[in-house]
């Protein structure tokens, strides 16, 4: 069960309670407020995910490669690798890497027609990165989380700079971070596949993605909530880091941080 460390400034989306705020240690011990959706029973998640894919609709604007590869993920995500040479930072080794794949994974993606078929390329990809990074790293792994949680990113920005057709976004896997895990907490072992208990911490993020089971038993809940939601999956992650009304004004629900 999820614990909170604090509880406070709950919002309303109808009458459906959609986030709850807690505090938690950055780096450097600074105390940050972070805003979480609240996916306390399954129909409430489903509920506020049907009603915001109503409303729902994508940003698309055509980007050069380069763009994409620059823009997919943010500096925040790059600056939580530690101890890196400028020459060959993270952000080097991801963006050289996405550049040189973005038209090869296009090619990829568009021969998909099933999930499964989609979810083989994710993978191979993922593993991919994974083995480039090291090379490029003098030795230095990504974990398993990271690597797919950047890729995903990549696909997501590629799609909005209009790389890839609308019709693939019903497969996209969603970039699993703690916006994604911590408000599954509540009903994440009603929705999977395991006969084991998933446990996410209240601090939960992507590195508790340590390898393909848990990373696919995440998916999985998430195609079935999105199902439910009759929604893409990836509208979810839309939704946890989009921006909710709190008296009149906008606040920005994610906030990149710490692997």
């Amino acid at each position: 069960m999820l614990e909170r460390r604090s509880a406070q400034g709950n919002r309303m989306i109808g009458n459906v309670k959609t986030t709850f705020s807690v505090q938690d240690k950055f780096k450097e011990d600074k105390k940050v407020k972070k805003e979480f959706r609240d996916f306390s029973t399954i129909i409430g998640a489903v509920k506020q995910l049907e009603e915001y894919g109503k409303k729902f609709h994508y940003k698309r604007i055509m980007l050069e490669n380069k763009e994409i590869a620059r823009r997919c993920v943010s500096s925040s995500i790059y600056r939580s690798f530690r101890n890196y040479p400028k020459n060959n930072s993270p952000s080097v080794i991801f963006r050289n890497w996405a550049e040189e794949n973005i038209e090869k994974l296009k090619l990829e993606i568009e021969k998909s027609n099933k999930q499964v078929d989609y979810d083989s390329i994710i993978k191979a990809y993922g593993k991919a990165l994974i083995k480039d990074w090291k090379n490029k790293s003098n030795g230095k792994k990504i974990g398993y989380g990271p690597a797919l949680k950047m890729l995903n990113l990549l696909i997501k920005k590629m799609h909005e700079g209009e790389k890839i057709d609308t019709k693939y976004e019903k497969y996209f896997n969603v970039p699993i971070d703690s916006y994604i895990l911590v408000p599954l907490a509540p009903i994440i072992d009603d929705l999977s596949n395991c006969l084991y208990s998933i446990n996410i911490t209240k601090n939960a993020t992507m590195g508790m993605i340590s390898c393909e089971e848990i990373y696919d038993q995440v998916q999985i809940v998430l195609r079935k909530i999105a199902e439910k939601a009759k929604i893409s999956p990836i509208i979810i992650d839309y939704y946890c880091w989009d921006e909710v009304s709190a008296n009149g004004k906008k606040k920005k629900i994610g906030k990149e941080k710490d692997f």
